[in-house]
């Protein structure tokens, strides 16, 4: 469910209008664990934000799932981060349930390509347009009465803290980089009988 959820706000965030500082767009990341080897011939264990469901594209024979780490190529990604998982809140008439999630929305952005200033302060109206988008009442369909709100931002080196980004990674956390996370509340509700049925569909790619 909280896959399809964080489709729903990437949807909104994406489509509608899209956000001009961003061209990365992703719905809930996992934590991919890798096993690769140092210089020296040493295992290492690297552990990076990944998911499939983006507006990156994958050909056949490729895997859809991508890794989202800052790339000095790109203006902005953004993706959403579990954070608690969803609660029933009440059964109420009609078969209709009412739930709440947490998610964690974590923005990257690259102030070069987006306005040029390597110290420009955009963080302030990048937030503001993110919010606004998410929270915008438009249809959400399986989810009804979808509700946003945010109760916190946040800018601090801890947000990537579970990844282990390497230095030339960790080089697109200082300026001219920018980023924050904001964590949010989603109330919704579901009723059973207006979800769509699961369709056999095999990929034969």
């Amino acid at each position: 469910m909280i896959k399809e959820l964080c489709k729903t706000l990437r949807d909104r965030l994406q489509f509608q209008t899209d956000l001009p500082f961003i061209d990365v767009y992703a719905g809930l990341v996992q934590t991919a664990t890798y096993k690769i080897e140092d210089e020296n011939g040493n295992p290492v264990t690297k552990r990076l934000p990944v998911s499939y469901d983006t507006n990156l594209a994958a050909g056949c024979g490729s895997s859809p799932e991508k890794a989202l780490t800052p790339d000095s190529t790109k203006r902005g990604i953004i993706y959403f981060e579990e954070n608690g998982g969803v609660q029933v809140v009440k059964n109420l008439s009609g078969g209709r349930v009412q739930y709440k999630a947490s998610l964690i929305a974590v923005l990257w952005l690259n102030r070069q390509k987006i306005t040029g200033d390597t110290y420009s302060e955009i963080s302030a109206k990048a937030y503001h347009d993110v919010i606004d988008k998410l929270k915008n009442r438009s249809i959400s369909m399986p989810f009804i009465n979808l509700n946003v709100q945010d109760t916190r931002f946040r800018q601090e080196p801890s947000i990537f803290a579970k990844y282990s980004y390497d230095e030339t990674v960790l080089q697109f956390l200082r300026p001219p980089f920018e980023y924050f996370a904001i964590d949010v509340t989603v109330s919704f509700m579901l009723k059973g009988g207006c979800l769509p049925a699961i369709e056999i569909n095999p990929n034969n790619c």
